[in-house]
This record gives structure tokens, sequence and C-alpha cells, in this order.
């Protein structure tokens, strides 16, 4: 069965989905900054940088000088535009077979209301990894909502208060939040948080988490948020992983809340490239933006009555709206979607136009060919990255836009042939509907199990049909007439869910987890879904040019690999993440370079020397662990430097029936870095810090599992003390290591700068010095 002659309708279809998937992913970006001069109840990206300027001069983790020089900074802008600044200072920790705590410093202030009905917060954290100088995680967003407060303060008194919270130790794992959430009086209060983080330097603020209940404050960011980006998918996405930002904890608070950030340049993300220059002003201006307009929003209104049911919601780039609709509609609307099927395969039918035979054994080849597609996805970015270690240069492959490209391409190429090819055996209509079976098997399932995630394929798929219909003409009508024009720009319009959802969503996915075996092959799969929902116009491009669209389409596999593999190498534009330790194992007075990398290069030979040993040295490796339990790492001896050095003493051992109760003080050499104490040798019953008790430390372990870590960050001169109580006399090995940032220069020795081609990441170059004792 043939639906149109070739001619203009050929080139009109491949334009408009072309043009129209590449302007979704090209016009998504954040709104342009307002200048320093707007008004002053504006919001304004460049007063909000001058902030971010002061914050991101260098890093500045918790512990360190320049972290103490950012809060006070802090305080003193708060105090400049007339807040009081307080400071939580608490002592915070998670964890259990791993404990993790910090001495932090929250900095808060408040607009009080004029008859609250609870308290509106926003937050973000102002320290940073010592890796980066933080100007967009989350320099950006803690000089957004100073500025955001300076205007909220240029107004009248809001109804409800409004809380500004700058959370501190958020990289160590939310202990500033955990701080506030436990332990401030005004956490009781808050009953909307909105909390702004970034995972990159570009891009628009994402709101890519909700609270339960959150049907409401998304109508409220979709009508008020200029150019909204969003998507309840990311939401399911996101609570699947094991991902934190401090929202998480907000949380618990049972509040109503949203979590924003931007992702865009994720390479630069914990990186010294995430500085003042490369952060956009836009993406600041869009959290800025968002902040004031809610914020305002939320502290006018009664927040007693914010929680309703969860809702479905995406934007659309182009159009810059977000639509939402309850999720409890996500069912209904895939039952709908369901007899819209039935409607087009009776219609199709009647028509002589498909056959139930030909839909069945075209579901069949699409689901097989979906499936393909994800597997392929799976595999794509190991491959490209296994060719470039072992034949090409070494690069950012899976960050590599050429090869996102050219996997997109492979599928589209994939499809094109495969469809004609079967175009041989079943009709084009067959073909669609086959395609759609397929897409609402799968919208269904995202229906009832993932209701954020359903708009995804639904909408597409109720296009796709509503397409097919479109598209059927009656039975008398002859096969080789032109199918009316009217009837092929609405097949065209019909296009527009497909290519406005799927297409901007695949970039997305790249740019958030880039060509990861997961991401990859999500993006390939709803690519190949994605084309599923176009079949009919894929019939108009296809028609009589078997062979031309999947040669095109292998043209530019063709000419995104050659860019790949020409341009995907490490440079200055693009360093290499390499970090370097210098380890001290204080009791031998045995030092050792180590690094994890798979190529050393020439400024890593001054470290690692020709020949250096596969694996981690002795000193780093935990009395549990073997040297070469963490692949990839090289080391070499290194002259011994006096250092500050941690210790450890037995404060007591008490015998007790079948065991023994032990406690110890560890601390640092110096006061501010990182102390980690490892205990291993004896099985435990319990396990108290500083006087309190671990809850299910040793709870379901094993026998022979005798392993308890304690990181205590921002450690104090004094130290911590650990009491165990112990099921057996054995010897307990405690083994105490002391992290600070940066390198030692041995004497005599002359260390040469890290070229731009190679770049520190997350923890940075450290310095590490370790003692072990036998208790």
């Amino acid at each position: 069965m043939k639906i149109t002659r070739p001619g203009w309708t050929a080139l009109l279809s491949a334009a408009f989905v072309a043009g129209l998937g590449l302007a979704g992913v090209l016009l998504g970006g954040p709104p342009e900054p307002v200048p320093a001069s707007a008004p002053l109840s504006e919001f304004s990206a460049e007063r909000a940088m001058a902030h971010v300027g002061q914050i991101a001069q260098r890093p500045h983790p918790v512990g360190s000088a320049d972290h103490a020089r950012v809060r006070d900074y802090l305080v003193g802008a708060l105090e400049a535009i007339g807040l009081t600044a307080e400071r939580q200072a608490a002592v915070v920790r998670r964890g259990t077979t791993t404990v993790r705590m910090a001495r932090i410093e929250n900095v808060l202030a408040r607009v009080r209301g004029t008859n609250s009905t609870g308290a509106v917060l926003l937050a973000s954290h102002y320290d940073s990894v010592p890796a980066a100088p933080g100007a967009a995680d989350a320099g950006s967003a803690v000089g957004a909502l100073v500025e955001a407060m300076r205007a909220i303060t240029t107004g009248p008194p809001p109804r409800n208060d409004v809380i500004l919270l700058l959370t501190d130790g958020e990289e160590l794992g939310l202990l500033g939040a955990r701080a506030f959430v436990e332990q401030h009086p005004w956490a009781p209060e808050v009953r909307m948080a909105l909390n702004f983080e970034a995972r990159g330097t570009h891009g628009p603020a994402w709101l890519f988490e909700t609270s339960a209940g959150s049907g409401a404050v998304v109508a409220e960011w979709a009508a008020l948020v200029p150019k909204p980006a969003g998507s309840s998918l990311t939401y399911e996405i996101y609570k699947r992983l094991p991902n934190d930002t401090d929202f998480t904890e907000f949380k618990r608070l049972k509040t109503a809340g949203l979590n924003f950030a931007f992702i865009g340049g994720v390479e630069r993300y914990h990186t010294p490239g995430d500085a003042v220059a490369a952060l956009d002003r836009g993406s600041v201006q869009h959290h800025g933006e968002a902040a004031l307009r809610l914020a305002r929003r939320f502290a006018s209104m009664d927040l007693g009555a914010l929680k309703v049911r969860d809702a479905v919601y995406f934007s659309l780039p182009i159009l810059g709206v977000a639509p939402r609709y309850p999720a409890i509609w996500a069912v209904p609307l895939a039952v709908a979607a369901a007899l819209l099927f039935v409607v087009a395969v009776v219609r199709t039918g009647r028509r002589r136009d498909a056959s139930l035979v030909g839909i069945f054994l075209a579901v069949l080849v699409f689901a097989a060919f979906a499936g393909a597609s994800g597997y392929f996805g799976w595999r794509f970015g190991r491959l490209a990255d296994g060719l470039h270690r072992r034949f090409l240069p070494d690069g950012p492959v899976l960050t590599s836009g050429a090869y996102a490209a050219a996997l997109v391409a492979c599928i589209a190429t994939a499809w094109f042939a495969l469809y004609a090819l079967a175009r041989r055996l079943f009709a084009a209509h067959s073909m669609a509907l086959g395609a759609a079976f397929v897409l609402l098997a799968a919208a269904g399932a995202s229906a009832w199990f993932a209701a954020g995630a359903s708009y995804v394929l639904l909408w597409p798929l109720i296009g796709a049909l509503l397409a097919v219909i479109a598209s059927s003409r009656r039975a008398d009508v002859p096969r080789d007439l032109p199918l009316h024009a009217g009837r092929v720009v609405l097949v065209l319009l019909m296009a527009v869910p497909a290519t406005l959802i799927v297409w901007p969503l695949v970039h997305s996915l790249f740019l958030t987890m880039g060509l990861a075996p997961g991401s990859g092959a999500a993006m390939a799969a709803l690519t190949a879904l994605g084309l599923g929902a176009l079949a009919v116009p894929i019939e108009f491009i296809v028609e009589r040019r078997r062979w031309w669209p999947a040669g095109a389409a292998a043209t530019a596999v063709l000419a995104f690999v050659a860019v790949g593999v020409s341009e995907t190498r490490y440079s200055d534009r693009h360093p290499k993440p390499v970090n370097v330790s210098y380890v001290l194992d204080a009791d031998a007075r045995k030092a050792h370079w180590a690094t994890r990398v798979s190529r050393p290069d020439a400024w890593l030979t001054q470290f690692l020397g020709a020949a250096p040993r596969p694996g981690r040295p002795p000193a780093l490796v935990q009395p549990w662990s073997s040297m070469n339990g963490v692949p990839g790492f090289l080391h070499a001896a290194a002259p011994a430097v006096d250092l500050p050095a941690p210790r450890a003493a037995l404060v007591r051992a008490v015998a007790t029936e079948g065991g023994r109760h032990v406690t110890f003080r560890a601390a640092p050499g110096r006061e501010g870095d990182e102390l980690t104490v490892w205990v291993n040798g004896v099985q435990a019953l319990d396990v108290a810090v500083d006087g309190r008790l671990v809850a299910g430390a040793f709870v379901r372990r094993a026998p022979d599992d005798t392993a308890w870590t304690l990181e205590y960050h921002n450690a104090p001169a004094s130290g911590v003390t650990v009491a165990m109580t112990l099921r057996g006399t054995q010897p307990l090995t405690v083994a105490v290591t002391e992290r600070a940032a940066g390198l030692p220069e041995p004497p005599g020795t002359t260390l040469a700068p890290r070229p731009a081609s190679l770049t520190a990441i997350q923890s940075g170059d450290q310095t590490v010095v370790r003692r072990t004792y036998i208790f």
C-alpha cells in the first residue's frame, strides 16, 4: 500500500521533522541575563555574579582557609542588604558501617512575614570540592539566592516567612542540610523548600525533582518561571539512582518542594574548569528568576494547602510552556490510547490499508529492533572508549557529542534500512501500527509503574495513531492518487509530539550521563521508539527512495565518527582528569606517589618514573583490602617528607564476658584535615563515637566481616573518641590516615606544574599520611 507519491512531500517531511527536532534541542537554553542596571525589584544575573566572583576565587572545601573566607563574605553580604545573618555551627554525622562526620557551619537569614502560614526555604550549599573553585557548583546558586533575597527586601513584607539557608558540607554527604533538619529550630516551620544545584556550567535551570503531592507547586512553576525546563521523567529516574542533594534531607520535613539544577558542560563538574569564566550568566539568571518568582508567590499564599496529587509534567522548549496534568490520568490516558489503537486497526483494516497478520509481524520486527537498539547503545560507549584506549588517542569519549550523534545516526540508519526491507513484505500502515503497538505496551507499562515517565511515549503514540488515521483512505480511492495536501500537513502536525518530546529528551540524557552504558541504552532505545512514532512521515520520505534515507543516515554516521576520531582527544580545551597522591607510611618512613591512570604521560613520569608498579601503595590500602583491590592504580617510591601525622592512643581496655570494651582516641596532626579511622580484626557488637552510639553498625554482619570506617572532615585538633564492645580478645587493628589538599615538594625536588591538558577532579591532589596501631 502506498500513501503518497514522491516529490515535495518527501522533502517537506524530512525538513519538518529534522528542523523541528533540531530547534527543540538548540532553543532549550536559559533566558538572557539581566544587567546590573535593572530595577532593584528585579533579579539581575550581573549583580549575582559579583557574589559568585567572590565565592569562586579558589576551591573552598570544608575546613580550608578559603572555606572560612567564603563563609565570612556571605555573612557580610547578607548584612549589607539589611538582613541578620545567623551561623549554625554543628558536628553532624551519617552512616553506619562507614560513618562520615564533620564540623560544619551553615549560614542563614530570614525575612519575617506579616501573617505566616509557614516558611518558604531557599537553599543551596556554599562549600566546594577540593579540586574546583565551585563557580557553578554551587556558587551560582548561592549568588543567585543572595540577589533574590535582596530583591525580596525591596518590596513590602511578604505574608509568609522566607528563610535563606546556605548549607555547609553538602559535598561531604549533605551534612549541613542534615544539621539544619535535625538541629535547627526553624526547620519545623518550613512548608515549602526550593533547592538549587548545578552539575555543569551552563544550560537551563532544570526542575528534576519534586516532593510528593507536587501538582500544585508544579503548576506554579509552569506558570511563573520563564522558559520552564523540567520533566517528571527525570524524577522517576533520579529516585531510582544512588544520587542525592540537600533536597533529600529537606524531604524528611514532609514539606512541599522543588529541586533545580543546570547540567550543561558536565565535563567541568568538580574540576578547576568550574570557574567564573566558564559559567553561563543565563543559567544564573534562570536560577535567580525561578527563586525570586517562586519565593514571592509561595510567600503570598496559604502554605497549608500546597500538597495535592502528583503531576505528570514536561517542557516544550520551542513553545516555552510546560504542560502538566494529574498523575492519576496516566492510566486512563493509556487506556484511551489503546482504544484509539483499536480504532486505527479497524479503520485501516476496513480500507485494506493494513492486515492483522502484517501488524503482528511488524510488531515482532519493531520490538526486536528496539531491543537491539538498546543493547547496541549499552555497548556503544564502551566500544568507542575501547578503540581510543587501544588504537586511537585517549580522550573524553563518553562526553563526546560527535559520538553521541553517531549513535543516534546508527539507529536511524538501521531503521531506514530495515524499513526498506520490511516494506517489501508489509503495508505502510501495518508497519506504523506494529510500531504503535510496541509504543502502546511501553506507554501502558510506564503509566502503571512510573506515571511520571508515561508522557514520553504516550503523546508521541497518540500523534502516531492520529497520523495513521489521517493518512488512511477509503478502499475505493485509487492507490496511485497522491494524498491530499491538507492530510499531509495534518500528518506532519501529528509528528510534533514525538519531535518535541523525544529528541530533546535524548539530548538531555546525553548531557546528564554521557554515553555510559545505562544512558547509551536509554538514548538508543528512545531514538528507536521515536522513529517508530514517526512511521507515517518516514513513509513519506522513504517511498520510492528505498535506500536513499538509509544511505544519507549512513553518511552522517561516517561523518560523525570521523569527527569523533579526529576531535575526541584530551587537550588544553578538554583536559584529562588525573589526581596524584603522596602517600606516607609514618611508621615505616616509606613514601610513594600514586595515581589512577591508564596511560602515564610525560608530566606523570616525574612521579612514577619509567617503571611504575601496578596497584595502590600499602599505606593507601584499608587493613581488610589488597593492594590490587582497585584496578588502574600505579605507584612508585617517593622521598619521605616530615609531615604532620595522625595519632591514636588507647584510653582504656576493660575485659568483659567473652570479649573487651576498648576505648581509643584518634586525632589529626593538623586541625581541619580529614581524619580517617579504619578498624579491623575483631568482631564487634557496637561502636560509639564521642559518646553517641552508631545504630546498626554491626547488624547482619558475617562473623569474618570486622571492618568499620570513620571519616571525620574538618577534624578538631583534639580528635575523636571511639568506644567499641568487642566479641573476642584478639588484637584490634586501628589504622589512622590524614588527608590534606595538595602535594608536598620533597627537598631537592622541583615538581613541574600540571599542564593545561591535565586537570584535577573531585578531591584533587592529596597528601595522605598513615599510622597503624594495635590495641
